[in-house]
């Protein structure tokens, strides 16, 4: 299951890349590709989470998607 957060987490951190190095400026103004990609992984997560409630979710695919993906995409990584 570490293999899967792994893996999940690689895609979020170059996405999260990629948003940071797009919409951030330079040392000034406001992070919005810090925004964007806080904003779309709970978006994502949100709608993670209800399809895993009405539909089911392997345990390899929340750990991937969920505490991989969205984690590493998102800030709430720190918080774990």
């Amino acid at each position: 299951m570490i293999a899967y957060a792994a893996l999940g987490g690689a895609f979020g951190a170059v996405l999260r890349a990629a948003l940071s190095e797009k919409f951030n400026p330079a040392r000034t103004g406001f992070a919005w590709g810090t925004f964007s990609a806080n904003m779309l992984a709970s978006i994502i997560l949100g709608i993670l989470t209800a399809y895993a409630g009405a539909n089911g979710m392997s345990a390899n695919a929340e750990m991937l998607l969920n505490a991989g993906f969205c984690a590493t995409l998102s800030t709430f990584s720190s918080l774990v």
